[in-house]
């Protein structure tokens, strides 16, 4: 029993993830147990997904990061070096 539960405490934390259609992008819901700083950026973009787009150039790289999360931030900070 007590194994089990040192085995529910190490579970790691999933990455937020974006889906891309040919004219936008969204979360992907399909992800479950994100970690706190996963679940504060993907409820930012689920409330206005281009102001978090912005202000994820401003930000550092997160400890855990998708491809997808990735390629977003690398978006943000070319659009903010060619402003």
């Amino acid at each position: 029993m007590s194994f089990q539960f040192a085995f529910e405490e190490d579970k790691t934390m999933q990455p937020l993830s974006f889906l891309f259609t040919q004219t936008a992008f969204r979360t992907d819901d399909r992800v479950q147990d994100l970690g706190d700083e996963a679940q504060r950026w993907k409820e930012q973009f689920e409330k206005n997904r281009f102001k978090a787009l912005f202000q994820l150039g401003f930000e550092n790289a997160p400890e855990q990061e998708s491809m997808s999360f990735s390629f977003l931030r690398m978006v943000s900070e070319q659009f903010l070096d060619a402003l």
